[in-house]
C-alpha cells in the first residue's frame, strides 16, 4: 500500500508540475471559447494516460528478448495463487489496478462526446487496457486477464462518478 501511495505522491507533483507548464496554452485557449472543464480535462486524461504508460510499460524495465514470458488466461486466479510477490503485494496489485483506470472512465466522457455513452467509455477502456497487456507480454512482463478485469472495473467506477456529477449538475 504504501507503494501505492508513493506513486499517488510522485503522480500529484508531476501534474502540478504539468499545470505551471500548460497555464500559457491555457490563456490562448480562453480566448477561443474552449471551456476550463474542458480544457483541464484533457489535460488530465493525457497526463493519466502518461502515468499509466509509464506504471505498466516503462517502470520495471524492459526486455524485448525475456527469458520467459507469463500470460495468463484464467480469471481471478490471484485468489487463489499469489505467485513469488505474497498475498499483501498481490492485493495492492489489484487495488492499484482498479485505481489507476478510474480517470480514463471519469474523464474520457468529459473529453469525447460519444463516449458519453457507457458502451463507448467500456469500449476505450478495454481496448486501452487491452493494449497495455499485450505490450507487456512482448517486452517480458506478465500479461494478465485479471489486469484487464481490474482496469475495466476501475474504468466502470470512473464512468459512475461521471455519471453522478452529471446527474447533480444537470438537477441544479
Amino acid at each position: 500500500m504504501d507503494r501505492i501511495i508513493g506513486y499517488f505522491i510522485i503522480a500529484i507533483i508531476g501534474f502540478l508540475g504539468v499545470c505551471i507548464l500548460y497555464s500559457p496554452v491555457y490563456f490562448i485557449l480562453r480566448k477561443k471559447k474552449i471551456p476550463f472543464i474542458k480544457q483541464f480535462s484533457c489535460l488530465l486524461l493525457g497526463f493519466s494516460i502518461f502515468i499509466i504508460l509509464v506504471m505498466t510499460i516503462f517502470l520495471g524495465g524492459i526486455d524485448f528478448n525475456p527469458s520467459n514470458r507469463f500470460i495468463n488466461f484464467v480469471p481471478f486466479k490471484f485468489l487463489i495463487e499469489t505467485y513469488d510477490m505474497g498475498y499483501k503485494a498481490m492485493m495492492s496489485q489489484v487495488v492499484a489496478n482498479i485505481i489507476m483506470f478510474i480517470p480514463i472512465g471519469l474523464l474520457l466522457p468529459i473529453v469525447l462526446k460519444k463516449c458519453r455513452e457507457f458502451k463507448y467509455t467500456c469500449l476505450y477502456a478495454l481496448l486501452f487496457t487491452f493494449l497495455i497487456e499485450f505490450v507487456q507480454y512482448f517486452i517480458g512482463r506478465s500479461c494478465d486477464i485479471d489486469d484487464i478485469i481490474m482496469n475495466f472495473i476501475g474504468s466502470v467506477l470512473g464512468y459512475g462518478i461521471y455519471k453522478l456529477f452529471d446527474k447533480i449538475i444537470k438537477n441544479n
